[in-house]
């Protein structure tokens, strides 16, 4: 059984966006065979550091609609990788 994503507190972002070094190791899982850098020499893909400001005391998970309803799928946001702590 796999890890089911959830919230487990509140962010804030410690370093702006950067290029994600992942993207180009072909060693990760987050390696792109596309390449890092788009058509116009942008990277690809970005990442960003971010703090744990304040932890849960229980996980929020998407599956339970009733506890995250800013969690469902919707078509006006975008899709994002994000990391494992």
């Amino acid at each position: 059984m796999g890890v089911q994503p959830g919230i487990v507190g509140i962010c804030e972002v410690a370093r702006e966006a950067y290029p994600d070094p992942t993207a180009a190791d072909e060693a990760h899982k987050g390696y792109d065979p596309k390449g890092a850098a788009g058509p116009d020499g942008e990277p690809r893909w970005s990442a960003v550091d971010v703090r744990m400001v304040q932890p849960y005391f229980a996980a929020v998970y998407r599956s339970d609609p009733s506890l995250c309803p800013q969690c469902q799928p919707s078509s006006s946001r975008t899709q994002v990788r994000l990391a494992k702590f």
